[in-house]
């Protein structure tokens, strides 16, 4: 008796465990839906159709937003496989340090990077920019062309 009451017991509270857990997972899911992310710049990366053919599968893609002095502000790392033309976000949690303040103007590239690291560029990477010298904060449909194989 004393031993089926124990697993009684026990049955009660993996219950009452699951549907606590439940029940934050859908809170947390609430508040993640309502709170807004800072977002830094939006568009889409396509590729020159003269080097389509010569992208490494495994390659990693980078897209970075440098302040014009230099100073990296955001990289965000995209797995492949990849379908070109390819849409991208930099927001809050793409900053190199959290809560720092994002310039005015941003210059913005990209790398499909053969290795995967963000080391510095190396033969068969992929480099693109953006048309435009500067990119103004906040500005969405950003287009980067990637058109420089790196021998």
């Amino acid at each position: 008796m004393h031993t089926l009451f124990k697993r009684k017991k026990r049955s009660l509270f993996l219950v009452l465990g699951f549907i606590l857990a439940l029940a934050c997972q859908q809170n947390s899911g609430n508040l993640e839906g309502s709170s807004k992310k800072t977002f830094i710049i939006s568009g889409s990366i396509e590729i020159q159709q003269g080097l389509k053919k010569k992208v490494d599968p495994l390659s990693v893609l980078f897209v970075m937003a440098r302040a014009p002095g230099g100073g990296m502000v955001a990289v965000k790392k995209m797995m492949p496989p990849f379908v070109f033309p390819l849409e991208f976000t930099l927001d809050e949690n793409d900053l190199m340090i959290s809560g720092t303040e994002i310039p005015k103007n941003l210059i913005v590239t990209a790398r499909l990077d053969k290795d995967g690291n963000a080391n510095p560029t190396q033969k068969g990477d992929i480099l693109g920019k953006t048309p435009q010298k500067e990119i103004k904060r906040g500005q969405s449909e950003v287009k980067i062309l990637l058109d420089q194989w790196v021998d």
